[in-house]
């Protein structure tokens, strides 16, 4: 939802957060991915945990194992 409450992506999702840097993390079926400002899905749903996205970069789980993944879904290291 935008600020001014206007809904921005469909309401099949379990949960999405906040925008930040421009996307928002989200959860559908148990895993998280990111939707951008338009609502459309930017990075799948492939994490099992993530943090919000700041300085072009975001923390994801996936497999037991931790990495740093840039905004087009790119993991740029192990964390």
């Amino acid at each position: 939802m935008s600020s001014t409450g206007d809904i921005l992506a469909p309401l099949d999702f379990e949960d999405i957060d906040i925008f930040e840097d421009g996307l928002a993390k989200a959860e559908k079926d148990g895993k998280v991915g990111f939707l951008d400002v338009s609502g459309r899905v930017a990075i799948p749903f492939r994490y099992c945990r993530a943090s919000a996205f700041k300085g072009g970069i975001a923390s994801a789980q996936k497999e037991g194992k931790w990495y740093i993944v840039d905004k087009n879904g790119k993991t740029v290291a192990p964390k």
